[in-house]
């Protein structure tokens, strides 16, 4: 009884996980569908100003005005609110 228990948490654990994947996925097939960002672009999240570097199907990446690079999951470009300049 408690491999089928343990069995049924990685079950619902990798469900989850792919779920987010997924949505991170299709997020990407539309920014790059709908080219509303591209890659230079400035644009505001979640209270930093980055430019946008590199765009692919599961993240975004950009650099910050201190010259770090963050990797944004498409999904917070398509849910949040986002200003491009």
């Amino acid at each position: 009884m408690g491999g089928f228990a343990a069995g049924a948490v990685v079950a619902v654990a990798v469900g989850f996980a792919m779920q987010n994947i997924l949505q991170n996925f299709v997020s990407g097939v539309i920014l790059l569908a709908e080219r509303s960002i591209t890659e230079s672009d400035i644009l505001e999240v979640n209270g930093r100003i980055v430019q946008v570097k590199k765009m692919g199907t599961r993240a975004t990446v950009a650099r910050t005005r201190d010259e770090e690079e963050i990797i944004i999951p498409n999904s917070s470009l398509v849910q949040s609110s986002v200003t491009n300049f």
